[in-house]
């Protein structure tokens, strides 16, 4: 048995369990323990009983929500992890991973024997149900945060119309909003950070700082690969499945090839590539639907990119390019990010700096990052 159980009662409840099961089991406990320590705020997590099974509880810091590792009576040879029936995780999973992962009603992931279990999927479950009633309270505090079955929520632009263009038109000086029903669709931002140890930084593009004006900067971005894929509307679920699409690909679903150094000859044997994550997740509007980006590790070229298994993604390399760029934190709630962009607006009119096409919104943590410690950016390209 594992010697990090030191509970004699959870330690049983571990070996009541058929042995290839109870492996299973352990190895999602050990996933739970893992994120818990690479998410801030979550502190030391408590492994007792609830109902007879293994639970895992949020008992220092207070801010996660349950989460309950055991089988269904029916199907003894499956594992289950289980999550409050009172909370909206499950519903809110079942969007984010409806092939990554099986679902049985609104409480529980259920794993058949033998099937592969989707770590990075799970772990953004984790990371969500550890820190849900913190980002609850968040939520309701901000007026334009996401509420009900979205955790974390991802914005994606019409064609750019300036704001004094709109006013003058009489519309609204909010621009079309997509609420993503959040990991892996990032955004997302990076659902994925929970899997990523907490010392490791996370790859942003290069750039230089031309200009520091009062409430924005000149950047100066160099060349990077992307890949990128576009989705028809309606918004919602071109966001939502083009995360999915992209992420993955980073996470496997790709013709990689690896050299395997032997006595003689030396030969190649395809394998799935895992690239790393890397920050921001960019989308925008696009012809034909909503263009969403994974910005590529420097360590890549063109020509030594993974193949994508799915036709819809492009990689390509895009050149240097200008923004201006508007950095503030907070919530991600449209009554913030529009506030910022109105802000952005005004000042590149009034420092004379021209701007075209729709504005880019960029975020960079993870959805359980605290509000106040947020990095996000919109950006406006500069020709």
């Amino acid at each position: 048995m594992d010697a990090s159980i030191h509970d004699p009662a959870t330690a049983q409840a571990f070996e009541a369990v058929s042995p290839a099961v109870r492996k299973r089991l352990l190895a999602i406990r050990a996933l739970i323990r893992a994120v818990a320590s690479t998410t801030d705020g979550v502190g030391e997590l408590a492994e007792t009983l609830k109902w007879g099974e293994p639970a895992y509880l949020t008992t220092q810091s207070r801010i996660g929500s349950s989460i309950r590792l055991g089988c269904p009576k029916s199907q003894p040879d499956h594992c289950a992890v289980y999550f409050n029936c009172n909370t909206n995780l499950v519903d809110t999973f079942r969007s984010l991973f409806p092939q990554e992962l099986r679902f049985e009603g609104n409480r529980a992931i259920v794993f058949a024997p033998g099937k592969r279990i989707d770590k990075q999927a799970l772990a953004v479950c984790f990371g969500a149900a550890l820190t849900y009633h913190r980002d609850s309270r968040r939520n309701k505090q901000s007026s334009g945060a996401a509420h009900g079955a979205c955790l974390w929520r991802s914005q994606a632009q019409r064609p750019h119309v300036p704001l004094k263009t709109r006013r003058q038109r009489g519309e609204p000086d909010h621009t079309h909003t997509l609420s993503m029903r959040c990991l892996l669709t990032t955004v997302l931002t990076i659902g994925l950070a929970t899997v990523i140890p907490a010392a490791q930084a996370i790859e942003e593009p290069r750039y230089t700082v031309e200009r520091q004006y009062d409430n924005f900067e000149l950047r100066s971005y160099a060349p990077v690969l992307v890949a990128e894929v576009t989705v028809a509307g309606p918004a919602d679920d071109a966001g939502n499945q083009g995360f999915r699409i992209l992420a993955g690909y980073i996470f496997g679903k790709n013709k990689g090839e690896r050299e395997i150094a032997m006595t003689a000859p030396v030969t190649q044997t395809p394998e799935p590539t895992k690239i790393a994550m890397t920050a921001p997740v960019t989308q925008a509007a696009a012809d034909g639907g909503y263009t969403v980006q994974f910005t590529m590790p420097a360590t890549f070229k063109l020509a030594t990119l993974p193949e994508p298994l799915d036709a819809r993604i492009r990689l390509k390399e895009i050149p240097g390019k200008r923004y201006a760029v508007i950095r503030y934190s907070g919530f991600w709630s449209d009554a913030n990010y529009n506030s910022h962009l109105d802000k952005l607006e005004r000042a590149v009119t009034a420092a004379g700096v021209a701007t075209t096409g729709a504005p880019v919104y960029a975020r960079y943590d993870a959805p359980w990052v605290p509000w106040f410690a947020r990095r996000n950016e919109i950006w406006l390209h500069v020709p």
